[in-house]
């Protein structure tokens, strides 16, 4: 298999001319329940599962899906303590596509997880902490592989941290700092966001600094952060000292990250940065050739 510098000399560096010029084409959407503004009840809303053609990815996947703060729970008329986290119900639904070749083969397919997987089951108020781990572990029982960050909200076995939970998983790699190569795809991510140490998942700047800086002198193709920059020219929400940071570090690459919603799900933050993709509260489903 040619090298990582190899292919991308042959492919001319997708990443830093990125071929995903939009995302704009939704092509299912997923019921569930939410906890209403105000914690004011509950809401039935939809997740939009939007689609985009990146020619770049490498020849040993057809297709990469990406999702984060997936807070809410299935949408039906069980009892609460029979409602599954959404994120389970997203994999199974996209499993179901791929099988009826509305999506590429799930074997053929990776996972990206940008964190917050969590909610209450009694939807009685926004922004709980639980364990997340079955949500990673529905998609990589139906799909290639799953790397993924760590959310906020994000509990593994009652804990702020991975730990071995994933241990006999042979097909889950979750990053806290660290940078892995699967299927010709250079990937780092970061967990949590920038804030309170008191309090789960969180950084202070220089330690975010320190780590990014890390992750930078990998050049990976891909970087996962559950807490994303801001984009000040189009008004979109997040963090400007990451933005910052990122310009910085000249990272070409894709960036993947959820905590603030966008109404669009794709931007680049300059003509030679990242190219972000915001997957709060929806699913970007990217493969290599247009949809049939």
């Amino acid at each position: 298999m040619p090298s990582r510098d190899q292919r991308r000399k042959e492919t001319e560096y997708l990443f830093n001319m990125i071929a995903i010029d939009h995302i704009d084409k939704k092509i299912a959407a997923i019921p569930a329940l939410n906890v209403a503004a105000g914690n004011r009840g509950q809401e039935r809303i939809e997740i939009p599962v939007h689609h985009g053609v990146w020619p770049g990815m490498p020849q040993a996947l057809e297709a990469l899906i990406l999702t984060a703060d997936l807070q809410m729970r299935e949408s039906g008329e069980m009892p609460p303590t029979e409602r599954a986290l959404l994120g389970v119900v997203v994999a199974e639904r996209l499993e179901a596509m791929a099988a009826d070749g509305k999506l590429p083969s799930a074997k053929k397919t990776g996972v990206l997880l940008a964190g917050d997987f969590y909610t209450d089951p009694a939807l009685r108020k926004r922004g709980t902490t639980g364990n997340v781990e079955e949500v990673w572990k529905a998609f990589a029982e139906r799909f290639r592989w799953v790397v993924g960050v760590a959310g906020n909200h994000d509990l593994f076995r009652e804990r702020a941290t991975f730990g071995d939970v994933f241990r006999k998983h042979a097909n889950i790699f979750p990053l806290d700092g660290d940078v892995m190569e699967r299927d010709g795809l250079c990937m780092g991510g970061i967990s949590g966001i920038i804030g309170n140490l008191r309090k789960p998942w969180r950084h202070d700047e220089a330690s975010f600094h320190a780590q990014l800086r890390e992750i930078l002198t990998s050049t990976p193709d891909i970087l996962l952060v559950h807490e994303g920059p801001n984009d000040p020219a189009k008004r979109y929400r997040g963090n400007a000292f990451i933005r910052e940071r990122l310009l910085d570090g000249e990272f070409g690459g894709l960036l993947v990250n959820g905590h603030c919603h966008w109404p669009e799900p794709i931007t680049r933050l300059s003509k030679r940065g990242p190219t972000v993709i915001n997957v709060d509260a929806r699913v970007v489903v990217l493969t290599r050739t247009p949809l049939s």
